[in-house]
């Protein structure tokens, strides 16, 4: 009797499963906010920071919510300063990474590289963090993600704010952001290298 109860409850959850999978998405990437006191209908859109800016193109209501937006809000603002101010949050201080990975550590890093890049000398980041290399990684493993991503979304949708004469704000600042990526103990940061 247990298990014909199971059967039932796991045939129950199989079957709403099935009715909710067929009810159609709508709104999945662009999100109406009302309420709560607010004049005017505002919009968040769920972005990927490496989803090219022709996919955008392809949703025609995002355009038309974009072109009648007041103000564009990205993660951060992004301009010609960003660099500037991501980079102290990169770079070690006091320390460099053959200093900081064990000799077999830092091979074993610089052998996954060269596999990628046979010219390459993990020399010539030692002064980065160790959590700078993870990402690096990241992009050294998935370079097909890079290829046709151009102009980001994210930079799309603030350029169209630029070139539009509408308000640019940025949820962080780009110092906030390089703290919360690479501010952590360098210890940690090795583990993920």
């Amino acid at each position: 009797m247990k298990n014909i109860k199971l059967l039932f409850i796991a045939l129950l959850g199989f079957g709403l499963s099935l009715n909710a999978q067929t009810k159609k998405a709508t709104n999945t990437l662009l999100w109406e906010i009302s309420g709560n006191g607010l004049k005017k209908t505002s919009y968040l859109f769920g972005t990927h920071h490496l989803i090219a800016a022709k996919f955008a193109d392809t949703m025609k209501v995002l355009q038309e919510k974009l072109k009648s937006a007041d103000a564009v809000v990205g993660e951060i603002v992004m301009d010609s300063t960003i660099q500037q101010k991501m980079a102290p949050f990169l770079m070690m201080k006091n320390n460099t990474l053959d200093s900081l990975l064990t000799k077999a550590e830092f091979k074993e890093v610089e052998d996954y590289f060269k596999t990628k890049q046979p010219d390459f000398e993990l020399k010539q980041l030692n002064n980065f963090k160790p959590a700078m290399v993870s990402f690096m990684i990241v992009f050294f493993d998935n370079a097909d993600i890079l290829k046709d991503v151009g102009e980001g979304i994210d930079n799309s949708f603030q350029a169209y704010a630029k070139n539009n004469g509408k308000s640019l704000y940025g949820l962080e600042t780009a110092e906030y952001q390089g703290a919360l990526l690479f501010d952590n103990d360098l210890q940690k940061q090795k583990k993920h290298c």
